[in-house]
């Protein structure tokens, strides 16, 4: 209900901060944790046929469109309801551990694409061969 939020930056730049990270992270920024995916999508989509790829890469731009928005809506302007009191000790955690987390990922996404590697070979192969079972 974002009618209902605002001004929550001017209460609380660390949350500001952490939380633009995260949105960030979401709209497949480079060097945050959705680029390499969103990458690598938009890459297998074009190479698949251009006019979905370029269909994809709009949804890309529509997701930004939107998360940008939403947190303009809710940390900008005139505060609205009840007062947005200061992070505590393990929201301050919780937050942080995301944040290097969205930056780690972004910054050595080989690291998660070896990690899945084994997984995703493996689901291929069992697609291949239900494939070549239905035909």
């Amino acid at each position: 209900m974002l009618d209902t939020l605002g001004g929550i930056a001017g209460k609380s730049r660390e949350f500001a901060i952490l939380f633009l990270v995260i949105v960030l992270g979401t709209t497949a920024v480079p060097f945050t944790n959705g680029f390499p995916g969103e990458l690598l999508l938009l890459k297998s989509v074009f190479g698949f046929h251009p006019v979905w790829g370029i269909i994809a890469g709009m949804t890309v731009i529509l997701c930004a469109v939107y998360m940008l928005r939403m947190y303009q809506f809710s940390m900008f302007g005139e505060p609205k309801g009840s007062a947005f009191p200061a992070l505590q000790w393990h929201e301050r955690a919780a937050l942080s551990i995301i944040v290097v987390m969205v930056l780690i990922f972004g910054l050595f996404p080989q690291k998660m694409l070896d990690i899945s590697a084994p997984a995703v070979k493996n689901l291929l192969l069992l697609i291949k061969s239900t494939g070549e079972v239905m035909s």
